[in-house]
């Protein structure tokens, strides 16, 4: 990743589990010189909010963007969200995408998932 004080923000899928988690928890614990600004892309809830929390306590600037990336309808208000952010420089601007969020099989006798508008 970026060094030398010219970290921009880095969004992330998937940051509630895992390395994704792993990751945000990570860069948000770096010196204030090399750490980015975090775009947190998760499915809404509770974990979300706990990820955000903690990058923040760590020093890091962070922004959840809750989204479910099986629904097209959630994709598309996540770019738009993320833009907006940009834009109006809530965070730097934007120089990595982690795209890290997680599959889970369907249960038995469940219909494959499907995008939807």
């Amino acid at each position: 990743m970026m060094t030398g004080g010219d970290t921009g923000t880095v969004l992330i899928t998937g940051p509630t589990s895992g390395l994704g988690r792993a990751l945000a928890l990570e860069v948000a614990g770096r010196p204030e010189t090399d750490r980015p600004d975090l775009l947190l892309v998760g499915r809404p809830g509770e974990r979300l909010t706990e990820v955000v929390d903690l990058v923040r306590a760590a020093g890091a600037t962070a922004e959840a963007i809750p989204c479910d990336l099986s629904r097209l309808a959630d994709l598309r208000a996540a770019a738009a969200t993320a833009k907006d952010l940009l834009t109006k420089g809530a965070v730097r601007p934007l120089h990595a995408l982690v795209a890290n969020a997680g599959f889970r099989p369907p249960t038995p006798g469940s219909p494959p998932p499907t995008a939807t508008r």
